[in-house]
C-alpha cells in the first residue's frame, strides 16, 4: 500500500549539529511555502544519512523518554521496526534535535512554523500523514513536554476547524498534560492561545470524548485565585497582540471571540448542569460582574491595547469570488500560453486543417503545466479536481465547458448530425470538439476516455458509438473499461453497448481476458448483455458457450448470496426461496418425446418422472420470507420499505437486476424461467426500486434517458409481463418522467376520464393515479397535488387533507415521547379525534385532553408542511389546536417555506395568542418588517427583557429601523447587560 508514501526527503546526519540545523531550516522553508502536503498526504520523510546512503530512523534515534510519552496516545506508528515513510519519523527527528540544547531555538522556530501552517489552512484535511495520523501534533507536543513554557503552541496548533471525530487523539494530549501537571500557568496560556472550544475543554478534562478523570472547575479556580484571573486577562491581551483569532469557518462567524473563552470558563463550572452542546447563559454573575459584561469589558480593553478590532469585519465568502473567466479565454490561454506549438493546436481545433500537429503532441502533466505557467485553466482545475483526483478522473467536468462554448447542440440536431460549413468553418462546432478530443487524447497519453465523457459525446450527437470507439478505443481498453464497470453505480446501457462492441471486435481476445476475470455482479450483467446481442445476431461460438456456462451456474446463486448477506435467514427459508425460483421441475426432454411419439409404452418409473412429486412454494410465501427477514427500515415520508438489499451496489442486488431482466425477459436461456421468477420476486418486494435500477439499461448516463420512445414502450410492456399491477410502472413513471408526460397526467387526474373502447389501455383514471401516488415519497405526492391545485383547487382540496391525515398518527406517536408509552389503539383514538376536530365534527374542547399527552412538539416537519397545504377552513382549525400549546405550538406551527412572518403575525393576532409568545417568535425569526409592524400596536419590551442577551440585541437592532420604536428602545437603557444598554443609548442618540 503506497498511497501514503513520502516523495520528499529531508536528509541529515545524526548527532551532527550543523546537519541537523540545516535540516530544520529546510523543513521550515517547506512549511512556509506550503510544500509539505501533496496528493492528500504529508509528503516529507526524515531520513538519516550514513556513508552516503539513506536509512530510516529508529525509535532509539530519538529521545526515548519523550517518545514513550507518545506511545499509546498517538495514531502515528511507534511500534516494532520502522521503515521509510513512517508517520513517526517527524517526531523522532524533532526529539533527536531536542537532545542538543544548542538546537532548542531552531526547534522552537520549526514548531512555530508547523503551528503557522496549521492556522493558515485551518483544516485538518491539509494535515493528514496517513488515514489515522496528522503531522506536526506529536512534534508540537514533545516540545511542550520538554519545555512546558511552549505547551501553549499545542493550543495554537489545534485549529477551530479540527476533525475531532477522526483526529481526537490530538485533543487528548492537552488533557494528558493537565492530568500529569495540574492546571499550571503554562496550560492557562495554552487555554488563551487556543481557538478551538472543544480543545479548551479537554485541557480541563471535560467534554464528550475526554476521560473526565478529574474535571477542573476554572470558574472556581479564578474565584479563589483573583491573581490568576488577572493573569488570564493579561495573557488574552498578549495573545491577541501576537496571534489573530481564527473563525471556525468563513461561513460561521462570531464578532465577539472573547465570549467564546468566557463560555468555556462557565462550562467548566461544577454548577453548570447544561449539556456540552447546549446554549450557555452568560448573564450569570462571575467575579466583578456578569460573564457577559466582563467579556464585553475585556473585549474593549484588548481592542484598545492592540489598536485594532479583534476580528476582521465579516465578509460573505461568496462576495469575494472573482468573476469567472469566460470559457473561450480559458481554452485559448491554455493552448497559446501552455505550449510552444499551441497556435497550431488551436488552428487544428478551430479549422480542422493540418492534422500533422497530432504527430508532434507528447503526453504532459496538465495539472502541473497549468500551475507552473499560471494558466487560467488552473483555476478551473482547482475547482473540479481534488488532491486525490487525477486530471483523467475529472476530464469530463473540465471538457464539458469546452463543449458548451464551442458546440451548438440545437443546430447539430436540426442538421441531423451533419457537419455544415460556411466559408470552410463548421457552424455546429462538432468538428472543433472532435479535434480538441484528438489533442487531449494524445496529451493524456492515449488513455481510454472514461464512460462519462463517452456518454456526453454520444448523447450530444457529436460522434456515434462506433466512431468514438474506432477513434479513441484502439489500445485494448477492455481491461480499463471492465475495471470502471466494476466500480460503476449504476450500470448504464450505453456503457454495456461500448463494452459489447469492443468484445465483438475481437471475441477471441475477449474470451481469453474474461476467463481470468472474477465473477462480480457487474461482470454478470456484461456477460448477459453480450449473450443478448449474440441472441439478436444469431451467433453461437466459444465465447457464447463460455458466457452461458458462467451465467447459468452463477447468476441465481450470486443473487441468493446477496440476499443472505442482507438479512437473517434460516437454511429452510433459503431453501424455500430456491424452490420458488426453481418452479415445477420439467421432465427429461427424451421422455417427453417418447410420450408424444406413443410408439412404446411408458414404464412406471418413467410415468413417475413425468409427474414428479413436488411441493410448490408460491410467490407470496417466498415474498413473506424476504419481507420478514431482510434488514430494513421505514421512512415516514416514503411508503416503500427501505430494504438494505437495494441500498448498496457492492453488497446489494442493484447492479445485477439488469442481468435478471435480460436473461429472464428479453431472450431465452436454459434458466430463463428461473431468472424470470427471481426477478418477479424482487419486483414484488420493492417495485419502484427494481424498475428504476432496471431502467438504467436504457440510459446513456445519469439523467440522460434514451430518446427513443419505442424503447420505453417495450420496457413498459416487459414490466407488465412480470406484474399485472399497473400502478407500479405508473408510480415509477411519475418519479422519472419528463414534463410533458407529467402535465398530461395532471390533466388526466382532473378530467378523470373513464377508459372505454379504444382508449382502455391509454387512459389513467384518478383512481389509477391515486394508487400510483400512494407508492411514491410524500413530497412527490405533494408536488403532484400542488400541480393539480394550480389548475383545479376543488380537486386538490381533499387530496391535501388526506395527506395531512396520513401524518397525524406519526405526530401523535412522536409528540408524547417524554411522557408515557401509548399503545397503537390509543394512538389511533387520539388521531381519529384530531381528524374529527379538523373536519369540524367535534369542538376543540373535546380534544383538549390531548394537550397533556402531546407535550413534545417538534421534529415532525411533514406534519407542519402538509398543514399549510390544507384549505383555509381545515388549516385554521389545525392552527387553533396547535396554539393551545403556547410558545411551543407557535414555534412548531410556523414553516417559512409556506407562510411569510408578516402573514403569520396576522394569524397569531387573530387567534388572540399571548403577546409573550408572539414577541418571542418575532425575535427568534429576526424579521424586521413583521417586528416593526408589531411595534405599531404593541410594546413587547417587558417580554423581550426576559430573553437572553443576543435576543435582546436582535430586538433592538430590528427596532432601530422603525419610527414607532422609541419607547421600546428606552426600556433597555438600564439593561443589566452593558452591551444591551450601550446599544440602546447609541440608538437613541442617533
Amino acid at each position: 500500500m503506497d498511497q501514503f508514501d513520502k516523495n520528499q526527503r529531508i536528509r541529515f546526519q545524526l548527532n551532527n549539529e550543523v546537519s541537523l540545523k540545516d535540516a530544520l531550516k529546510q523543513y521550515q522553508a517547506l512549511l512556509q511555502q506550503d510544500l509539505v502536503y501533496n496528493n492528500g498526504c504529508f509528503d516529507i520523510d526524515f531520513v538519516q544519512v550514513k556513508d552516503g546512503e539513506d536509512y530510516p530512523l529508529s525509535l532509539s534515534d530519538g529521545d526515548i523518554n519523550l517518545i514513550k510519552e507518545l506511545m499509546g496516545k498517538s495514531e502515528a506508528y511507534y511500534k516494532g521496526e520502522i521503515d521509510f515513510h513512517s508517520t513517526s519519523a517527524e517526531a523522532i527527528f524533532i526529539s533527536h534535535c531536542l537532545k542538543n540544547p544548542n538546537l532548542k531555538q531552531d526547534v522552537v522556530d520549526t514548531i512555530k512554523e508547523i503551528v503557522n501552517y496549521s492556522r493558515r489552512h485551518n483544516d485538518t484535511w491539509k494535515m493528514w500523514s496517513d488515514d489515522c495520523a496528522v503531522f506536526g501534533a506529536d512534534s508540537v507536543y514533545i516540545l511542550g513536554l520538554k519545555y512546558p513554557e511552549y505547551i501553549y503552541l499545542m493550543g495554537s496548533y489545534i485549529i477551530p476547524y479540527w476533525d475531532s471525530e477522526h483526529a481526537s487523539y490530538v485533543l487528548s494530549y492537552l488533557e494528558d498534560f493537565y492530568l500529569k501537571n495540574g492546571f499550571t500557568d503554562d496550560l492557562l496560556k495554552a487555554f488563551c492561545y487556543c481557538d478551538n472550544s472543544e480543545a479548551r475543554m479537554y485541557m480541563l478534562s471535560i467534554g464528550w470524548h475526554s476521560c473526565q478523570q478529574d474535571p477542573f472547575d476554572l470558574e472556581e479556580y479564578f474565584r479563589k485565585n483573583p491573581d490568576k484571573y488577572e493573569k488570564f486577562k493579561i495573557l488574552m491581551k498578549e495573545r491577541f497582540k501576537e496571534q489573530r483569532y481564527i473563525q471556525y469557518s468563513e461561513h460561521e462567524y462570531t464578532p465577539r471571540p472573547i465570549d467564546e473563552f468566557y463560555t468555556s470558563i462557565l462550562r467548566s463550572s461544577s454548577e453548570n448542569e447544561e449539556d456540552y452542546w447546549d446554549e450557555i447563559n452568560l448573564e450569570k454573575v462571575f467575579i466583578d460582574d456578569t460573564y457577559d459584561n466582563e467579556a464585553y469589558k475585556l473585549h474593549k480593553e484588548i481592542e484598545e491595547y492592540i489598536g485594532m478590532p479583534l476580528v476582521d469585519e465579516y465578509k460573505n465568502p461568496y462576495d469575494d469570488e472573482d468573476d469567472e473567466d469566460d470559457e473561450q479565454s480559458i481554452w485559448e490561454d491554455f493552448f497559446l500560453n501552455g505550449f510552444d506549438n499551441g497556435e497550431e493546436m488551436l488552428n487544428y481545433i478551430l479549422y480542422g486543417e493540418d492534422d500533422s500537429i497530432l504527430d508532434e503532441i507528447r503526453p504532459v502533466d496538465i495539472i502541473k503545466l497549468s500551475k507552473e505557467k499560471n494558466l487560467l485553466m488552473y483555476k478551473k482545475i482547482k475547482w473540479f479536481i481534488s488532491e486525490l483526483d487525477t486530471f483523467e478522473d475529472r476530464f469530463y467536468d473540465i471538457f464539458e465547458g469546452f463543449i458548451e462554448e464551442y458546440y451548438d447542440i440545437d443546430q447539430a440536431f436540426e442538421n441531423n448530425n451533419m457537419i455544415v460549413t460556411i466559408n470552410g468553418n463548421d457552424t455546429t462546432g462538432r468538428q472543433a470538439v472532435i479535434c480538441a478530443l484528438d489533442i487531449f487524447y494524445r496529451l493524456m497519453g492515449k488513455k481510454t476516455f472514461p464512460h462519462d465523457l463517452f456518454a456526453l459525446i454520444v448523447n450530444s450527437k457529436i460522434m456515434s458509438v462506433s466512431d468514438f470507439i474506432e477513434r479513441y478505443d484502439g489500445n485494448n481498453p477492455l481491461v480499463r473499461l471492465i475495471k470502471d464497470l466494476n466500480n460503476c453505480e449504476p450500470i448504464f446501457g450505453l456503457q454495456l453497448e461500448r463494452l459489447t462492441t469492443l468484445v465483438y471486435k475481437d471475441r477471441d481476445y475477449a474470451l481469453s481476458l474474461l476467463k481470468k476475470h472474477p465473477i462480480t455482479s457487474e461482470i454478470l450483467v456484461l456477460y448477459t448483455n453480450i449473450l443478448y446481442n449474440d441472441y439478436k445476431n444469431r451467433l453461437m461460438d466459444d465465447l457464447s458457450k463460455f458466457l452461458i456456462d458462467i451465467v447459468e451456474n452463477n447468476l441465481i446463486s450470486h443473487v441468493l448470496e446477496k440476499i443472505k448477506l442482507n438479512g437473517k435467514f434460516k437454511e429452510d427459508e433459503i431453501e424455500n426461496i430456491k424452490k420458488y425460483i426453481q418452479g415445477k421441475p420439467m421432465p427429461p426432454r427424451e421422455l417427453m418425446m417418447k410420450m408424444m411419439m406413443g410408439k412404446e409404452a411408458l414404464t412406471d418409473e418413467e410415468k413417475a418422472l413425468l409427474n414428479p412429486k413436488f411441493e410448490p412454494v408460491e410467490l407470496d410465501e417466498a415474498l413473506n420470507i424476504l419481507k420478514s427477514k431482510l434488514d430494513q427500515e421505514e421512512d415516514e415520508d416514503d411508503p416503500q420499505v427501505q430494504y438494505d438489499l437495494f441500498r448498496d451496489y457492492d453488497e446489494g442486488v442493484n447492479s445485477i437486476l439488469i442481468a435478471l431482466y435480460l436473461g429472464g425477459i428479453k431472450f431465452n436461456l436454459p434458466s430463463s424461467s428461473k431468472f424470470n421468477r427471481l426477478y418477479k420476486l424482487l419486483l414484488e418486494l420493492a417495485p419502484i426500486k427494481v424498475i428504476n435500477q432496471t431502467s438504467y439499461f436504457y440510459y446513456i448516463y445519469y439523467n440522460q434517458r434514451s430518446l427513443d420512445p419505442t424503447v420505453w414502450y417495450d420496457f413498459d410492456m416487459d414490466i407488465k409481463k412480470v406484474s399485472k399491477d399497473r400502478s407500479i410502472i405508473l408510480a415509477w413513471e411519475i418519479l422519472t418522467c419528463d414534463s410533458d408526460f407529467y402535465d398530461e397526467l395532471v390533466q388526466e387526474y382532473i378530467d378523470d376520464e373513464q377508459p372505454t373502447g379504444f382508449n382502455i389501455l391509454n387512459v389513467h383514471t384518478r383512481k389509477d393515479i391515486d394508487s400510483a401516488l400512494s407508492l411514491i415519497p410524500i413530497y412527490k405526492q405533494i408536488r403532484f397535488y400542488e400541480e393539480v391545485s394550480e389548475r383545479d383547487s376543488d380537486v386538490s382540496k381533499h387530496a391535501h387533507a388526506r395527506l395531512f391525515y396520513m401524518s397525524i398518527n406519526e405526530f401523535v406517536r412522536e409528540s408524547h415521547i417524554n411522557l408515557r408509552d401509548l399503545d397503537e389503539s390509543e394512538i389511533k383514538n387520539i388521531s381519529d379525534d384530531l381528524i374529527k376536530y379538523i373536519e369540524g365534527e367535534i369542538d376543540i374542547n373535546e380534544i383538549e385532553y390531548t394537550i397533556d399527552i402531546l407535550k413534545d412538539l417538534g421534529g415532525i416537519s411533514a406534519f407542519v408542511d402538509r398543514l399549510w397545504r390544507l384549505d383555509e377552513k381545515r388549516q385554521n382549525r389545525a392552527l387553533k389546536f396547535l396554539f393551545k400549546f403556547n410558545q411551543d405550538g407557535v414555534l412548531f406551527a410556523y414553516n417559512h417555506h409556506n407562510v411569510e412572518v408578516l402573514d403569520y403575525l396576522d394569524i397569531l393576532l387573530n387567534n388572540n395568542v399571548d403577546h409573550k409568545y408572539i414577541a418571542y417568535f418575532l425575535v427568534k425569526y429576526d424579521d424586521h418588517d413583521a417586528f416593526n409592524e408589531y411595534l405599531k400596536s404593541y410594546n413587547p419590551s417587558k417580554y423581550v427583557k426576559n430573553m437572553d442577551i443576543d435576543y435582546r440585541l436582535t430586538a433592538l437592532e430590528m427596532a432601530s429601523s422603525s419610527s414607532s420604536s422609541k419607547e421600546f428602545i428606552k426600556d433597555f437603557i438600564d439593561d443589566s447587560s452593558n452591551r444591551v444598554s450601550s446599544y440602546a443609548k447609541e440608538l437613541l442618540n442617533d
